[in-house]
């Protein structure tokens, strides 16, 4: 009962924080900063496409549709995976598809994105900090460095790259948990080990920092073999049982490595020249606290606060090592990019997912300077003394709580009104080319699924329109040389079962982003204007 006690307080006052937070960028939003919070198709600093993507296939995972299957994407599918536990226990009505249900679904997405960092960061806290005193101080100080990053840097979005730094916050506090008293903690060993596990499972943004410290964490694990229980393995039955029960078919190989080696991934010799590359990086303006984007991934202030925090810990030689492997993986997280700092409309943002080692240094000096934080409290303390009522608090809270759901309401009514006037309105055509809706558990005769061939990947979230099985619902050129894909196009394209969605200057101009051989395949049928003069529907000569 303790337990549950804990746990339900602990989610109580997340919820509340994210409330809170969520208030503020909405306040703010509405005194002029260009938060992007009422725009769909703005990219800023983080990829928007990639994470209007993940809520789609949250969605479809969440109405029935299977992984490999429906539910398609050249991404670990951890994320989607877990947004869709949430969408699911929304009441079914907001599931059905339209424009209010949309971007309730947007809205509501990036809220879980809130939830959930806050609550990575704050679960770390306790991992590390015991007095209660400062803990309040490091989840305010937590407060402030997610604000900063919600508001410069659109951390609320719904992307691998948003989540990574936190899980690799927690599973490098439980770690250090564990080697505090390795005789007693040893589930908390497992526990980061797991936490390295779901990392790799929403992304592989920072695989190779994972995989390090996964090896130096079984490391530990093989002296304590004897310790293993097969109730160590239950969390990964279930995850992998969950993952089959979701899953169409098992083919990961072909959507996670063979579609991105499609983009041009390069050899390994590539990512390791990529990765030296970055380690020697230093912008011109290395002064600038945004010149590596955000402050918390500023390579040289990370390095500082990794080597003030081995020269506080340089008594417990494991733990000084530990550290000094933090500081080693931080160029790791770069093996994709170019670093180019704080760059807009970039990728550079996959290359900030190792901040995580900068929130475990603050956390580590901070525990280390707790005497120091404990005299300044008491000297405020002792300055300034006052006590509320349990009653008054109670209803202050409360009152809060309905302000600020008044507020997101609020917010969400105007969301709705400004996305009514800028979104394009496809229901008229829809309505007339007999296409299938998404009912994934149940087979539609007598339709049409529909593949749409350029980046869009809000359609599906606004429209109930199916997509097409085994293919990508939304298009993406680096798809171009790849046979799989081509020949389920074209047997969906020939069998009469699929509709595909074309802009006109990849149809009719040589500015297409198709390959040829798809432009011919779809020349070969009939394509007719469906809205405007730039959008064509290509069908069979023969489809329903």
């Amino acid at each position: 009962m303790k337990n549950l006690h804990y746990i339900y307080r602990f989610l109580i006052e997340n919820l509340f924080v994210s409330l809170s937070i969520f208030f503020l960028l909405i306040v703010f939003q509405s005194k002029g900063a260009d938060l992007g919070l009422f725009e769909l198709n703005h990219w800023r600093y983080v990829h928007l496409g990639d994470a209007s993507e993940n809520i789609k296939n949250a969605l479809f995972l969440a109405k029935g549709g299977k992984l490999n299957e429906y539910v398609t994407s050249n991404h670990m599918p951890g994320l989607y995976l877990y947004l869709s536990f949430f969408l699911s226990m929304l009441p079914k009505d907001f599931l059905s598809n339209s424009l209010s249900n949309g971007v309730f679904i947007l809205v509501f997405s990036s809220f879980v994105t809130i939830f959930t960092i806050i609550s990575l960061a704050f679960y770390s806290v306790r991992m590390i900090i015991k007095s209660e005193r400062l803990i309040f101080f490091f989840k305010i100080l937590f407060c402030f460095v997610l604000l900063n990053l919600f508001l410069t840097f659109n951390y609320f979005r719904v992307l691998s790259e948003t989540y990574l730094p936190f899980l690799q916050l927690v599973y490098l506090s439980l770690f250090f948990y564990y080697l505090e008293d390795r005789k007693n903690r040893f589930a908390y060993l497992i526990g980061a080990l797991y936490f390295v596990g779901l990392s790799v499972f929403v992304g592989l943004t920072n695989v190779f920092t994972d995989f390090l410290f996964f090896t130096f964490f079984s490391f530990f694990l093989f002296h304590k073999i004897k310790e293993i229980h097969i109730k160590n393995f239950i969390p990964a039955i279930i995850l992998l049982v969950f993952v089959f029960l979701k899953s169409g078919n098992l083919n990961f190989h072909y959507w996670i490595v063979e579609t991105n080696k499609a983009q041009g991934m390069g050899s390994g010799l590539s990512m390791l020249k990529t990765i030296i590359n970055n380690s020697w990086y230093v912008p011109n303006n290395w002064y600038d606290i945004y010149s590596y984007g955000p402050i918390f991934d500023h390579q040289i202030i990370v390095l500082i606060l990794g080597l003030i925090s081995i020269y506080l810990y340089r008594a417990e030689r494991l733990v000084t090592f530990f550290l000094f492997l933090c500081i080693l993986v931080l160029p790791l997280d770069s093996w994709r990019i170019q670093e180019q700092g704080f760059q807009l409309i970039s990728q550079t943002y996959k290359n900030d997912v190792n901040m995580g080692i900068c929130f475990f240094f603050l956390l580590l000096i901070g525990k280390k300077q707790g005497f120091f934080l404990n005299r300044v409290f008491d000297l405020i303390s002792n300055r300034i003394k006052f006590r509320i009522n349990k009653n008054i608090f109670r209803v202050v809270y409360l009152l809060l709580v309905l302000l600020f759901i008044m507020r997101i309401l609020s917010y969400l009514t105007s969301f709705i009104e400004f996305e009514r006037i800028v979104s394009p309105n496809h229901s008229e055509w829809i309505s007339k080319n007999n296409l299938c809706k998404q009912k994934f558990n149940k087979s539609n005769a007598n339709c049409n699924c529909l593949s749409i061939m350029h980046w869009d990947q809000d359609f599906f979230l606004l429209n109930d329109v199916k997509p097409c099985k085994m293919q990508f619902s939304s298009y993406s050129p680096h798809l171009n040389l790849d046979d799989f894909y081509y020949n389920n196009v074209k047997s969906s394209f020939l069998d009469h079962s699929a509709v595909f969605l074309l802009y006109r200057n990849d149809l009719y101009t040589d500015q297409s982003t198709l390959s040829p051989r798809l432009v011919n395949l779809f020349l070969s049928g009939e394509c007719n204007v469906v809205q405007g003069d730039f959008l064509f529907l290509c069908k069979s000569k023969t489809s329903l």
